[in-house]
């Protein structure tokens, strides 16, 4: 006769586990787990959607600030539109941290669905193993009833688990107890800011100890250069270069905090040994420049590279090593829609001696040359700048002995103007229809924009040639004045309409930032030695302010907001007012 009787327990089971108690908790532990197993899919589902959502947010902007970046570039005064892409900004950055909690959160119930799963299916696994299924077993029925009642609380668990994740998720009061600082709005997206003409007419001048103003972070950056600050939005960006190491630095402007810093490899074609320098330029003299959506930077051997915002390295290119006796300075810049690099050299060995300089337009989504021309003068290490003249947007250079102006879409030249002479280094300057070029031994010359092809006899509106002039520092001109800075400290201030000098004055210290035009023609200037002055253009020399930044400076500050950054021999110091709190303290 075939034995029916039950296995029995194992010596260790608790008395109240018996058959119809572990059929009971079985049955309820496998539909645990089932719909446990339901949630994790569900959770990692939206996860996954979320990720990839965050993921394309990170990485791409929508179209539509993307075209608003780029408009501001070319009005970059756009009141309005700086107010309707600040606003969509706060919205991305919003969009942004609501989806970044979403994951957070979303991450821990996955790990609980999970736990929960594998505790279920445990437990049912163990139960089963100690209490067997028994065919005909006694109160079956009933135990089958009550299964089906703990399942139903199970189902029920996870609702509530997951209306409760859904609350926690769409929570408004969930920002952090401390706020950071609010993300500076910066367009200065090239050497000197917007057109390269050094102006900044709604920056307020600010210098530590001067009406409330502080250093509000330094930041020491890990490799050296030249190159003067660029900033978009909320992020600084830098070149820095030695004999061996070349990369692109990303500074938060807020927090002054490294964002990150990558390395550039050699380019293909690159020359394999580096290039004699000389101390005032270095490996990284040459600023870069941005479109919003990657930062250009180029290095002493002829290398270029972009980099995008998450600090991916988007293509390099070797321009080769340039023929340049003090080393490549020239800086880039963004024109109708192109990477504008100039590369002026020394001529030639050949008799007779052939031009090697050029200027070029490159893609700026693969670095693929668009348009190229030849120039016909020796090397310079001025940077062009962008001139909305009343013919039409000109893109003006100025070397040895021509000062010529292109049409940034293709390089098609305008007019030239047969002016200047030596080691050109001061970059042109533009206000009220005129060009403002000058170099030490040569002058300073007015000279009209509207006109067509060599216009050296017609269109100089004025010269001046019986003074000192700058070396290497680039002006500064306005409807009324032209401001000149020389490496040794000499400051003149004169006449736009006339050209007659109003005043000189003698700093008696080396400088090599250029100056800025801030508010209420107010101007800062940065000695080599870190010395800031603010002075009033006017009938007179007048001095506002001034400061010590306790650290050598050859870079051009970067105005933004209000606050004004400037780069040092080794760190990066933001000056501004501290934020105040919700209760109006410091």
């Amino acid at each position: 006769m075939n034995d029916t009787t039950p296995t029995p327990p194992p010596p260790s089971a608790e008395p109240w586990c018996d058959s119809a108690a572990a059929t009971l908790w079985r049955t309820a532990a496998r539909r645990c787990a089932v719909v446990a197993a339901i949630c994790s899919v569900v959770i990692a589902a939206a996860l996954t959607v979320a990720f990839s959502r965050q993921l394309s947010l990170t990485i791409h902007e929508p179209v539509v600030i993307q075209q608003m970046r780029r408009q501001l570039m070319d009005e970059p005064y756009n009141a309005t539109l700086q107010v309707e892409l600040r606003k969509l900004d706060r919205q991305l950055r919003q969009t942004h941290f609501e989806r970044t909690r979403f994951l957070d959160i979303g991450a821990v119930l996955l790990v609980v669905a999970v736990g929960w799963t594998l505790a279920s299916t445990f437990l049912a696994v163990r139960i089963g193993r100690w209490y067997p299924p028994a065919p005909n077993e006694a109160g079956a029925a009933d135990a089958a009833w009550r299964s089906r009642d703990v399942g139903m609380i199970g189902v029920a668990t996870a609702a509530v688990v997951l209306a409760v994740g859904a609350w926690v998720f769409t929570r408004p009061d969930l920002e952090p107890e401390i706020e950071p600082p609010p993300p500076l709005e910066l367009a200065w997206p090239r050497f000197r800011g917007p057109g390269g003409l050094g102006q900044a007419p709604t920056q307020h001048p600010l210098l530590p100890g001067v009406d409330g103003a502080v250093i509000l972070w330094k930041t020491r950056l890990p490799l050296p250069g030249k190159n003067s600050p660029v900033g978009w939005g909320n992020v600084i960006f830098l070149a820095g270069a030695t004999e061996t190491d070349r990369a692109v630095m990303a500074v938060e402007a807020s927090t002054g905090k490294l964002l990150w810093q990558t390395d550039i490899a050699p380019a293909p074609g690159a020359p394999s040994e580096a290039p004699q320098v000389l101390g005032d330029t270095g490996y990284a003299a040459a600023t870069g420049c941005t479109d919003g959506e990657r930062y250009f930077a180029i290095y002493a051997n002829g290398d270029i590279a972009a980099v995008d915002i998450t600090g991916r390295v988007v293509w390099t290119r070797a321009l080769g090593l340039p023929s340049n006796q003090y080393g490549l300075a020239a800086s880039l810049l963004m024109a109708g829609g192109q990477v504008v690099v100039p590369f002026d050299q020394t001529y030639s060995e050949d008799d007779p001696p052939q031009p090697r300089s050029r200027l070029l337009g490159l893609d700026p989504a693969t670095g693929e040359t668009r348009w190229q021309v030849q120039r016909d003068v020796p090397d310079s290490w001025t940077t062009p700048v962008v001139a909305e003249t009343p013919t039409g947007r000109q893109l003006i250079t100025a070397a040895n002995p021509w000062v010529i102006a292109y049409h940034p879409a293709d390089g098609e030249e305008i007019w030239r103007a047969k002016l200047l002479a030596g080691d050109v280094a001061p970059s042109p300057v533009y206000a009220d229809g005129k060009v403002y070029v000058t170099m030490e031994g040569a002058g300073l010359f007015a000279v009209r924009s509207d006109g067509v092809g060599d216009v050296t006899d017609t269109h100089v509106a004025w010269s001046s040639t019986d003074h000192s002039y700058p070396d290497i520092i680039s002006p500064l001109a306005t409807e009324r004045h032209v401001l000149l800075l020389s490496s040794y400290g000499l400051l003149q201030l004169f006449d736009a309409t006339t050209g007659e000098r109003m005043w000189m004055h003698d700093y008696g210290q080396s400088f090599y930032a250029s100056p800025l035009l801030l508010a209420n023609e107010q101007v800062l200037l940065v000695s080599a030695r870190g010395e800031m002055f603010v002075l009033k253009l006017g009938e007179a020399y007048e001095q506002l302010a001034t400061a010590e930044l306790g650290e050598g400076v050859s870079a051009t500050p970067l105005p933004g907001g209000e606050h004004i950054v400037i780069r040092g021999e080794r760190h990066l110091f933001c000056i501004g007012r501290p934020q105040e709190d919700t209760n109006g303290a410091k």
